[in-house]
């Protein structure tokens, strides 16, 4: 492109601004029930913009009390800066490769929890994030076994019933079959992830957060990328005064965008990168260079031109 073309500098940001997807969407409830001793029940929203939720019990309205979140640090800047390649010249350039990107903080013991329950339940939610958005069962092949066994089983018909849906990739990378990763290119990973302890109606619960950027490179002529940035909120307890169904790892809630994408593959809940052939008219109040969004760090309240 010629740089002293204006005409062609507006082309290509149309092009690169076409396909920013945010997700608000508000799940269904699922219900909690603590044990006949107490004959409470404890509803847990699921929600999706932008709002964490938690539990809400339903009698003597009891609050929480919370240790300090304990957090890991983004994993940007681990990995040499790529000079050529998909992801030259854009925040993911320094991102790591893959797994390498999924870090973790210490895991230290929290009201209710010892450190190796703790870092038994980080092991799991990092296990998760893999299974979801790097193991090529899920990506390519849209196997979800790896990820749905790993909930707790009051927590997989939410799960299941997200995939192939636009919310679901807020949950996990589903390659759209038509758009082919780059054999080459591993996609590139940063985010963190904090935990705390809360105590409710006597009942110990880990909240695990993990907010991560995962943006995949295509095999295309262009080298293009798109990306998934994913906010989600597990929650852990093995209290025998929840139902045996509710013990394990719980998906609290969930947020995020897509960017750079395909918005018709993002409706059928697939990733692809922008269509060489479409674009989106440039929206004057909206000044923001697209691959900002690949930045970890960028907020999840976005622009959407989808």
């Amino acid at each position: 492109m010629d740089r002293d073309d204006p005409v062609a500098e507006i082309e290509e940001w149309v092009r690169k601004r076409e396909g920013s997807i945010r997700r608000q969407h508000r799940l269904d409830k699922i219900r909690r029930r603590i044990g006949p001793a107490t004959g409470v029940l404890v509803a847990v929203l699921l929600a999706g913009a932008g709002i964490l939720v938690v539990s809400q019990l339903a009698s003597r309205g009891e609050q929480s009390a919370a240790d300090a979140a304990v957090t890991s640090g983004a994993s940007a800047g681990t990995a040499p800066g790529a000079s050529t390649g998909p992801f030259a010249g854009t925040p993911a350039a320094n991102y790591p490769k893959g797994a390498a990107g999924i870090t973790l903080p210490p895991a230290k013991a929290v009201r209710g929890f010892s450190a190796k329950q703790v870092a038994a339940y980080l092991a799991q939610v990092r296990t998760a994030l893999i299974a979801s958005r790097l193991d090529p069962r899920m990506i390519d092949r849209h196997d979800t076994s790896g990820l749905v066994k790993l909930l707790a089983p009051g927590s997989r018909s939410f799960a299941e019933k997200q995939f192939g849906t636009e919310n679901g990739l807020s949950l996990a990378t589903w390659i759209d079959p038509r758009a082919p990763l780059d054999p080459g290119e591993k996609p590139r990973v940063s985010g963190r992830v904090s935990y705390e302890s809360k105590v409710q109606q006597g009942i110990p619960m880990l909240t695990v957060t993990t907010n991560f950027i995962w943006v995949y490179a295509f095999q295309r002529s262009d080298d293009p990328v798109a990306a998934e940035h994913a906010e989600i909120v597990w929650t852990f307890s093995e209290s025998r005064e929840l139902r045996a169904q509710d013990r394990g790892m719980y998906i609290n809630s969930i947020d995020g965008y897509g960017a750079l994408v395909d918005c018709r593959a993002a409706r059928r809940g697939l990733l692809a990168p922008t269509p060489l052939d479409e674009g989106a008219a440039p929206n004057p109040s909206d000044s923001e260079d697209p691959e900002q969004l690949l930045n970890v760090n960028h907020s999840l309240d976005i622009h959407e031109n989808c």
